[in-house]
């Protein structure tokens, strides 16, 4: 009894360390700026120019994080959007647009909050000032999918770190 009991203990630690594993990134690739860090649960992977991560049952939970051109915060927020429309489907409601300015780790970010039209449920995008381009951490899925996973998207959140030259 008090070996079954030890063994099933060990798999408990071990089953919550693999849940707590991670990837970190270094990002955008060409020109450091960030790093971030998506849970391994997401499966995160390298994409042509960033990272993703999502929930494998039907994709209700993707986040990407990605670099983004623009000269200002509005011209960024606009490739979002167009992101978002052109690879996604998903049209805004432009009067739902809602934006709120903090840091994170002495970073300056903007989150973008909206209601979707058309298109996956829900989404949403954070842009990163990592000067002279933004980096975005972008997420959509379901109304469903976001809710169950909205604790891992704050700590991808909070994991960004700069990159000191």
């Amino acid at each position: 009894m008090r070996r079954e009991v030890i063994i099933s203990v060990v798999f408990l630690a071990l089953g919550a360390q693999a849940r707590a594993a991670a990837h970190t990134f270094s990002l955008p690739k060409d020109n450091p700026a960030i790093r971030v860090t998506i849970p391994d649960y997401l499966e995160p992977t390298d994409t042509l120019h960033g990272a993703e991560g999502g929930v494998s049952q039907e994709r209700t939970f993707t986040v990407l994080v990605e670099p983004i051109d623009g000269a200002d915060k509005q011209a960024a927020a606009e490739q979002c959007f167009k992101m978002l429309l052109d690879e996604r489907g998903n049209e805004v409601d432009p009067s739902s647009v809602k934006q709120t300015d903090r840091k994170i780790n002495g970073l300056d970010v903007t989150d973008f909050s909206f209601t979707v039209t058309e298109g996956n449920e829900t989404a949403g995008f954070t842009l990163i000032a990592t000067k002279p381009h933004f980096m975005a951490v972008i997420s959509y899925g379901s109304n469903e999918g976001l809710r169950a996973n909205s604790n891992a998207l704050t700590t991808i959140l909070d994991s960004i770190q700069p990159i000191k030259k």
